[in-house]
Order: structure tokens, then C-alpha cells, then sequence
């Protein structure tokens, strides 16, 4: 009997082993595979954080591109619209006298070009052949809000006043004229362009003569 009693009591601790045993296997595998997932998880998350700078940076990149390209585009435009300083090579001018104001001539320059320009400031108007003679003074008031930029086709005009409206100054007739243009800074942008002058002479009072700015419209030049 006491035999017995022995074997069964070894058979139960023998068990009780081996079920230990087992749970110990079991928790192992399962905190081997919580730690996998774990660092499956975290793995995934540093791949989508990486995917989406570099998805930023391509679009930041494309952002970039695309403001160059509208900034060039603009600069053309800009370009395109107003043109650089006309040349003798790109206008026609002349020169016709006005019934009033008396004593003045109006100045027309025609865009024949196939391209824009601009006359900036005032023409400079030589009414002598001497080259130490003055020239007419620009009248500043005269000067516009806007440089007057000059379409294929379209003129600008300015007005020149030879002498006072009495006549009372000291002068002489000429029939010698010529117009310089310049550029934004002041600078001749070529040779002057010797004019016909109106009626074959006109008297000018070297310390009277005026002549405005450009201007878009004749009448506003005549104002003057």
C-alpha cells in the first residue's frame, strides 16, 4: 500500500513538471512574437515617417520648379509689354508747325518697328547747327506719371516753343533742327535725326525755347 501511495505520488509531481514546463514554452513563444509585431509595427512607422519626407520634399522641389517658371514667364511678359528705349532705327519723326500756341512746333514720333519701345523723358532738340548752342529747357511740369511706351504703330508726341509769344526776346531764324532720343538714364540711344523744319525757318530765342516731355496725346503736348 505505502508502494502505491509512492508511485502515484511521484506520477502526480512528474505531471505537475511537465505542465510547467509547457506554460513556460508557451509564455517564451508568445513574448517572442509580441516583441516581432512590436518591431514589425515601429519598422512600418519609420518607413511610412521616411515616405512621406520624401514625398514633402518632392513636392516642396515641384513648388520650387513651378515659381521659377512662372517668375521667368512674367519677366517676358513685363518684357514684351514695355520694350526697351526707342531708337532712330525703330521711329519715324517730324516736326509740323501749329497755328496756336504761336511759336511752337508739335514733335511726332511713329513706333515703326515691329516691337515696342519707350521714349523716356524729353526729346533733345538742337535748333542751331552750332554745337555749344543751349538747348530748349525740358519744362518739368510737363513730365508724366508714366513713361510713354509706344506699341507697333502708335506715336508719342512732345512740343517745342522756339521763342516768347511777343517775340520780344533776343533771337535769330534757323533752319537747322534735330532731335536726339535717350534712354532711362539719360544717354542718346543713337545718332540725332536732322529734321526738315516747318515753313523752311523758324525764329528762335535761345534763352526763351522750351520743349515738354513725350506725352501720349498731341493735345495734352499742345497744353504747353
Amino acid at each position: 500500500m505505502r508502494l502505491v501511495r509512492i508511485a502515484a505520488t511521484a506520477l502526480s509531481t512528474s505531471a505537475l513538471v511537465l505542465a510547467l514546463g509547457a506554460c513556460n514554452e508557451e509564455e517564451a513563444t508568445g513574448s517572442q512574437g509580441g516583441g516581432s509585431q512590436e518591431q514589425s509595427q515601429e519598422q512600418g512607422s519609420q518607413d511610412q515617417d521616411q515616405s512621406g519626407q520624401e514625398d514633402q520634399g518632392g513636392q516642396e522641389d515641384q513648388s520650387e520648379d513651378q515659381g521659377s517658371q512662372e517668375d521667368q514667364g512674367g519677366s517676358g511678359d513685363d518684357g514684351a509689354q514695355a520694350g526697351g528705349a526707342c531708337t532712330p532705327g525703330m521711329v519715324t519723326i517730324t516736326a509740323e508747325s501749329v497755328s496756336r500756341p504761336v511759336n511752337h512746333m508739335l514733335l511726332t514720333a511713329t513706333n515703326t518697328s515691329d516691337e515696342p519701345c519707350s521714349l523716356y523723358e524729353y526729346p533733345l532738340v538742337a535748333l542751331s547747327s552750332d554745337p555749344e548752342a543751349p538747348l530748349p529747357e525740358p519744362i518739368e511740369e510737363s513730365k508724366p506719371q508714366a513713361v510713354v511706351t509706344l506699341q507697333p504703330g502708335e506715336a508719342g508726341y512732345a512740343v517745342v516753343g522756339s521763342s516768347s509769344a511777343d517775340g520780344s526776346g533776343s533771337g535769330q531764324t534757323t533752319d537747322y533742327m534735330n532731335v536726339t532720343l535717350i534712354d532711362d538714364s539719360g544717354t542718346g540711344t543713337g545718332e540725332a535725326v536732322e529734321l526738315d523744319v516747318p515753313g523752311g525757318e523758324v525764329y528762335v530765342e535761345p534763352g526763351n525755347a522750351y520743349v515738354s516731355y513725350w506725352l501720349s496725346d498731341p493735345e495734352d503736348a499742345l497744353t504747353w
